[in-house]
C-alpha cells in the first residue's frame, strides 16, 4: 500500500534476482508468510513487535535483542530448525 508503481517494480526485480541466485548457486529455499514462521516459532505478534523482541531475547539470552534484529534471528532459527527435521 502506498508505494509507486517504480518501487514497486524495484522490489520484484530485485526479489526475482534473488531468487534466480540461489537457484543457480544451488540453494534451497522455501517462502514463509510471517503467519507461518511466527506460528512454529511460538510469536504470534498480531502486529506487537515486543512479542517477537521477547520470544527472540529467550531463544538468544546472550544476546542484546533489539526490534531490528528480532524478526531475523527468528527467521534464521526458523530456517535452521527446518534443516534438522528430516
Amino acid at each position: 500500500p502506498r508505494q509507486g508503481v517504480v518501487s514497486s517494480f524495484k522490489f520484484g526485480e530485485s526479489f526475482g534476482f534473488c531468487q534466480g541466485m540461489l537457484t543457480a548457486a544451488g540453494v534451497r529455499f522455501e517462502f514463509a508468510t510471517p503467519q507461518k514462521w511466527q506460528k512454529a516459532m511460538q510469536c504470534r505478534t498480531g502486529g506487537d513487535k515486543n512479542v517477537s523482541k521477547a520470544r527472540a531475547q529467550a531463544l538468544f539470552p546472550g544476546i542484546k535483542i533489539t526490534h531490528a534484529i528480532a524478526d531475523a534471528l527468528l527467521i534464521a532459527d526458523y530456517a535452521r530448525r527446518l534443516r534438522a527435521t528430516p
